[in-house]
């Protein structure tokens, strides 16, 4: 992301808090280690101000509202012509960082069983967020992320965060307006053509589940981050074993209404059919252990099976 001012380790581009090392980012936005007025290690997020500051904030303020622990907190946003900021409580890393982890020093993908002890928190969250019970601007509504992908959920030892909300969209009807902004990796159909359901949010789950168990995406090769439009004609679901396959193929069915009912109900089809022992929580699961060393970096290590 193109800024008129400086970014590098010992910066301060807001006052007290200094600047230690990247963590990476996207497009839109950079991401940055960084020690707070009161001495905590914290994150920094710098989001292209083209982006909607006043949809930012507002957003921010929703989920902190919400007090759920699923959903990421922003602690402060400030508003710049260069960037919009927030500082944010940082994370061991997100879902794609331990993916390539896995990739890079075991040579295979998240155990199942670890990918879906992440993902049914990720599920159970989103249900939270989807069901119109949030008064908001004098109604009852639920809300979508409309953003989800593997880099938005963060985790923090023993369980995952959303975060990146500056794209959530109330929904009080079956279908509400959107427009659309690009990055349509893990994007609805309905999205595509510019309305918001109440199931969106599900039908980007269920495409963050196939990826990074299969290592593939079902709809040939992933869509650049800028594209405006996708193909989704073919689909092929072939990677994932037969059982697993026909959950993942309702749930991105190219209608709402024949998608699951909740992204928990999806989740926990896919845990019957595709953990071997039964219940996922008699798993032994994750640990996620963090190491900062004196520079700042931030490595998360893998997690030990009990």
């Amino acid at each position: 992301m193109p800024l008129t001012f400086t970014l590098e380790a010992g910066c301060e581009p807001i006052p007290g808090y200094r600047l230690l090392t990247p963590r990476g980012g996207s497009w839109s936005s950079e991401v940055w280690v960084s020690t707070s007025p009161t001495g905590q290690i914290v994150a920094l997020k710098l989001l292209d101000p083209s982006r909607n500051a006043q949809r930012e904030q507002r957003a921010a303020d929703v989920i902190r509202q919400m007090n759920h622990p699923g959903l990421l907190r922003v602690d402060r946003t400030w508003v710049f012509p260069e960037a919009i900021v927030q500082a944010i409580e940082l994370a061991n890393g997100s879902l794609m960082d331990l993916h390539n982890l896995y990739v890079t020093q075991q040579g295979t993908f998240i155990p199942v069983q670890i990918l879906c002890q992440h993902l049914l928190q990720v599920a159970e969250t989103l249900d939270h967020l989807n069901v119109r019970q949030h008064m908001f601007e004098g109604q009852k509504v639920g809300f979508q992320h409309c953003n989800l992908k593997p880099t938005n959920i963060l985790i923090f030892q023993d369980r995952v965060r959303l975060s990146d909300f500056g794209r959530m969209t109330a929904t009080a009807g079956n279908l509400v307006p959107y427009a659309n902004e690009g990055g349509l990796g893990y994007a609805a159909p309905e999205m595509i053509r510019g309305y918001v359901s109440d199931r969106v949010d599900q039908y980007a789950l269920a495409l963050i589940y196939y990826v990074l168990r299969t290592g593939m995406y079902p709809f040939g090769v992933f869509p650049e981050e800028t594209a405006t439009t996708v193909d989704r004609s073919q689909m092929d679901l072939s990677a994932l074993p037969p059982m697993e396959a026909q959950v993942i193929e309702r749930a991105l069915a190219p209608l709402p209404r024949d998608r699951w009912l909740s992204c928990s109900m999806m989740m926990r089809e896919l845990i019957r059919r595709a953990v071997p022992s039964g219940s996922l929580l008699s798993q032994a699961m994750a640990e996620t252990r963090v190491d900062i060393s004196a520079s700042g970096s931030t490595a998360m290590g893998l997690p030990r099976m009990k």
